[in-house]
């Protein structure tokens, strides 16, 4: 019988020429968002409308009552309509303030400027 050694860490992003770390492309990011945007807002009115968690089942919060869970939906959905019509990563923001290294490459250089 063989074990198998420690599994790989995931690698996000590709090595470019002239960055150190590997990098994610921005425009599929901020499509991402839209899209996840668009599922959630639908999941999320559906589940106000209804009175029910079941549309919110895909998105993998359950178990809290509705009103805890309509407004950690409409949290996310904040920080999506913020990536996808802004451009801001709250991510990057987040690391920024509360991470060890800062967070480098942000999108149109809004690391560079604070």
């Amino acid at each position: 019988m063989t074990t198998a050694g420690p599994a790989a860490a995931p690698r996000i992003g590709r090595h470019l020429p002239g960055y150190a770390v590997p990098v994610v492309d921005e425009r599929a990011v901020r499509a991402a968002a839209g899209l996840l945007l668009l599922a959630g807002g639908v999941a999320f009115g559906l589940a106000a409308a209804t009175g029910s968690q079941a549309p919110l089942q895909p998105f993998g919060v359950l178990g809290a009552p509705l009103w805890v869970t309509l407004a950690l939906c409409a949290l996310c959905l904040g920080m999506l309509f913020a990536e996808t019509a802004f451009g801001i990563c709250v991510g990057c923001a987040l690391q920024r303030a509360f991470g060890t290294t800062p967070p480098q490459h942000c999108p149109g250089g809004v690391c560079a400027a604070s």
